[in-house]
């Protein structure tokens, strides 16, 4: 189309300095930014991406920079003289970078800085001289209704929402506390300060836990200081304050001030009450061990399909429940799959604690530590009962003579309900043996 042909595809390298965009999940790979120069126009003598290159990645951004070796005249350009491409009569040749899918939310002299300072392979000054050029002082309009808004200037790339910023934010936040460096702990939190947080980004996004979790690892007071402050400032979502009068503020203050050295020794319950209304989001892995289990535990979960109402994502639960065993064995040995299969039959056969668990009435932690006898279903204790007491009736024998007595006590049940006999077992001259046996469990012993 208009002669134009891709620079990409006319020279060879190798797929690493082809590909332009690669997916978070490590496998999804695409060339889909290009440079686009007519065809009779030979002064390209290379095209490529940049592998490995600062191109956006500290941002967040999944593209790669694409450049071009461009033959070029350059000259300087001075004031009130005619542009070089009037003076010489030659074609005006711009090269267009996509600043909205390389550098999201990053402002143009930041980019400018990082390119002068840090450089590029191959990449000379001039060609950041000739892109700042191109870009600085760009104005834009847009056409509503057929008519055209005044022109402004763009001064940004495509400004993302506050939904991905805090993602993005909170990932980089779970490396610091991973073990990384903390450098940039500081600068994250006041971003987030400064962003636009409601209830819906705190509940979606669960940043409040990582901020706690941030809080906790760190012995930097300023970085203590700044969490708490953003913790507060969250809580208000949660628990409004209400209306009083300056006298009832004046009294809240006094009382809090009485009943400080109570509440210092009391545990944090700003952390218990953050916790619940945030749920702590599972770890991500690419274990395959793991990645199956919480596929079998969506499965159960999802049932014959029909989800109750106020029903939270399987998927979701599913990865929490996996996250919460394995945070209690560290690996995925016998133990840990033998706790999941038992989770799995016990979900599978016990309908009612499904729904417990997709609703939240059975918190993923909670059914990671309950016992077999706990998740059973109605029919199933009952019919443990059942065999119990067939057990204890099976084991006891029937009282053909002795004497009932509350003097002696069950070793194993621990009541005093036995009968007992005695019999001389042994010579004439020794004591009688007393055979004694609990009317309750069956359990027998005797003395002499």
């Amino acid at each position: 189309m208009n002669h134009l042909v891709i620079t990409s595809t006319i020279f060879q390298h190798k797929p690493s300095h082809l590909l332009t965009w690669h997916s978070n999940d490590v496998v999804t790979k695409a060339q889909i930014d290009f440079i686009l120069v007519r065809q009779r126009w030979s002064s390209v003598q290379d095209s490529f991406s940049y592998n490995g290159a600062d191109t956006g990645l500290q941002s967040g951004s999944d593209h790669r920079l694409v450049g071009a070796k461009v033959l070029l005249r350059l000259a300087t350009r001075r004031k009130n003289k005619p542009k070089q491409f009037e003076r010489y009569n030659l074609p005006l040749i711009l090269m267009f970078l996509d600043f909205i899918a390389a550098f999201d939310s990053v402002t143009r002299q930041k980019l400018w800085k990082i390119l002068e300072n840090d450089g590029m392979p191959g990449m000379p000054l001039k060609f950041v001289e000739l892109m700042k050029a191109c870009y600085d002082a760009s104005a834009s309009r847009v056409r509503v209704y057929g008519e055209e808004t005044e022109e402004f200037l763009v001064e940004f790339g495509k400004k993302m929402g506050c939904e991905d910023e805090v993602i993005k934010i909170q990932k980089k936040l779970e490396k610091i506390i991973s073990g990384s460096d903390g450098s940039q702990a500081k600068d994250l939190l006041l971003t987030l300060k400064e962003l636009p947080i409601n209830l819906e980004v705190l509940t979606t996004t669960r940043i409040g836990m990582t901020v706690n979790s941030l809080r906790k690892s760190t012995t930097e007071d300023e970085i203590v200081s700044l969490s708490k402050a953003l913790i507060k400032s969250w809580k208000k979502f949660l628990d409004p304050p209400a209306a009083s009068s300056g006298k009832e503020v004046n009294n809240d203050k006094k009382e809090k001030k009485e009943t400080a050295p109570e509440e210092a020794s009391k545990p944090d319950e700003d952390n218990s009450a953050l916790q619940r209304a945030f749920p702590a989001l599972p770890s991500y892995t690419n274990d395959a061990v793991r990645l199956k289990c919480r596929e079998m535990l969506q499965n159960v979960l999802r049932g014959d399909g029909e989800m109750p109402d106020g029903s939270n994502d399987p998927g979701l639960v599913a990865e929490q429940i996996e996250d919460a065993i394995h945070a209690d064995f560290k690996s995925t040995n016998e133990k840990y799959k033998n706790k999941i299969r038992s989770r799995i039959m016990n979900l599978k056969s016990n309908n009612m604690l499904r729904l417990n668990v997709l609703t939240g009435a059975v918190s993923a932690s909670k059914l990671s530590k309950m016992t077999p006898e706990e998740m059973a279903s109605v029919e199933m204790k009952a019919l443990r009962d059942k065999f119990v007491k067939e057990g204890i009736e099976d084991s006891q024998l029937a009282v053909v003579e002795g004497t009932k007595t509350d003097l002696l006590k069950c070793g194993k049940c621990h009541k005093r309900n036995c009968t007992y006999n005695q019999l001389q077992t042994r010579s004439a001259d020794e004591p009688m043996t007393t055979f004694v046996l609990c009317n309750e469990c069956g359990h027998r012993w005797k003395f002499c």
